[in-house]
């Protein structure tokens, strides 16, 4: 399923307009994004002066593939790239919760109808954009159930693959292997959540991650920080778990790499804001967002500050 945003300039007294519509794809479809008029002109303007509008097509399910031939517009209009997220882009790299995977009703679940643009990563973005004006694009792999540790079984076979070697490969179900392409700045990852319920030790735990990041900094060169979000609560359990405790009091420190771990994301979360303990509803991802939004914002001067 794909979710297509508009943005439209603000007016002198307003916000930015902002249209989001869902739609399900099949092969060869040819997808209207856009067939209604630009909102009216200010005031002042010249009437032959170029508007733009900043389009954005967003695959919302982790399971689907998406490929573009091409883009058709008319003769009046040309698509460009918007250069201004260009150094500020973001890899959330995660598992159910970071993809906002939707548990069914009978399990306490809620609808989450724009799928991944409804689980907090997006949500975080979102408001630094809208309401700081912060340029940012954000790339989101993130896969259900998906631990950063793999697991082998009694004879030494993988039984389960974990993202640190997945991430690498063509999609969650393919065994081909591929190199990501791209230049993120800042990388989030926020995994161990299902390593914990797999009894990871902590220990491997935290050499798998050293491992990962040495190996996502090989691969894209452009990153500048590493953000490192521990495993969020179980509140089924008494306690968040050795890897979160593990990770919240022991320095992370990976070669000369500026490696942070993110402790006050999930700051003020309770069983409430899940529908499971451990899943966020909808008001617990917002809590996430806002948390995330805040985490950001401090850690990354405003971009007209940036070089």
């Amino acid at each position: 399923m794909l979710a297509v945003s508009i943005t439209q300039p603000a007016s002198p007294n307003g916000n930015p307009v902002v249209e989001t519509r869902t739609l399900d794809a099949e092969p060869g479809m040819v997808i209207k994004l856009w067939d209604k008029p630009i909102q009216q002109q200010e005031d002042g303007k010249d009437e032959g002066e170029t508007i733009s509008c900043y389009v954005e097509i967003n695959l919302i399910d982790w399971a689907s593939i998406l490929e573009i031939d091409g883009f058709i517009s008319d003769r009046k209009e040309h698509v460009e790239r918007d250069l201004t997220v260009a150094n500020h882009q973001i890899l959330f790299i995660g598992d159910s919760i970071t993809c906002g995977l939707a548990l069914e009703a009978s399990d306490g679940g809620q609808p989450a109808p724009q799928g991944i643009l409804d689980a907090f990563p997006c949500r975080a973005i979102s408001i630094l954009r809208e309401k700081h004006s912060y340029p940012l694009s954000l790339d989101v792999v993130a896969y259900p159930g998906i631990p950063l540790v793999g697991l082998d079984n009694d004879s030494g076979s993988p039984l389960v693959t974990g993202m640190v070697d997945r991430f690498f490969y063509v999609s969650f179900i393919s065994g081909t292997p591929w190199t990501p392409q791209g230049t993120p700045q800042f990388i989030c990852i926020a995994l161990g959540m299902n390593d914990e319920a797999n009894d990871v030790p902590p220990q491997i735990f935290r050499s798998t991650l050293e491992r990962f990041i040495r190996t996502l900094s090989a691969t894209f060169p452009s990153v500048k920080a590493f953000y490192v979000i521990p495993p969020f609560r179980d509140f089924n359990e008494p306690d968040a778990g050795a890897i979160h405790a593990d990770l919240i009091s022991n320095p992370l420190a990976v070669d000369a790499h500026d490696v942070r771990v993110c402790g006050d994301i999930a700051s003020g979360m309770t069983a409430e804001h899940t529908a499971d303990g451990l899943h966020p509803t909808c008001s617990g991802h917002n809590h996430l967002a806002g948390n995330l939004a805040r985490y950001l914002k401090a850690q990354r001067p405003p971009p007209d500050s940036e070089g």
